[in-house]
């Protein structure tokens, strides 16, 4: 050993002892904490993961506890999500159009599409401010890969509308 490096009398001689009972230094298979979950039961955490998205840490471990039968801590089923290579990103606001808004956008469009630069500048545009005063962290979460975190699902619905000042 080297001048810098203090080793524990204690690990030197688990090294030796391991050393002349198996012929070589390295730790045996088996040894530290047995997984909770097997790999079936992780492909059924995954898959129920991708079903429920918008579902709580609180709310998967309570499924995973009553599906298989086992005491999970959240902790547990937060790391195992991790192992699934999901994690938890916020849920991004995106205004959500549907097919009679897309319509009545088109014809108002057409109708105001010859107006002038004075025309417009009398229009008086809404900016929604939305406050939400919480204490914690009571965000809408969802579970997604790193790939499809910006995905449309992810997404909460808000929606903005025009409002014309009379001339």
């Amino acid at each position: 050993m080297g001048r810098g490096s203090p080793v524990c009398q204690q690990i030197l001689h688990n090294i030796i002892k391991r050393f002349k009972e198996s012929g070589g230094i390295s730790v045996c298979k088996g040894q530290g904490r047995k997984p909770k979950l097997n790999n079936s039961d992780l492909r059924s955490l995954r898959r129920h993961c991708i079903k429920n998205r918008h579902s709580s840490i609180r709310g998967i471990t309570t499924w995973a506890q009553d599906y298989f039968g086992k005491p999970l801590s959240s902790t547990t089923i937060r790391s195992y999500i991790h192992k699934c290579q999901f994690k938890l990103y916020c849920a991004k606001r995106k205004p959500y159009v549907n097919s009679v808004q897309k319509r009545r956008r088109l014809l108002w469009a057409r109708r105001h599409l010859g107006w002038t630069i004075t025309q417009w500048k009398r229009v008086l545009w809404s900016v929604e401010s939305v406050f939400q005063v919480f204490f914690g962290r009571n965000v809408r979460s969802v579970l997604r890969t790193k790939e499809e975190k910006d995905h449309f699902e992810a997404q909460n619905a808000t929606t903005k509308t025009p409002y014309c000042c009379p001339p």
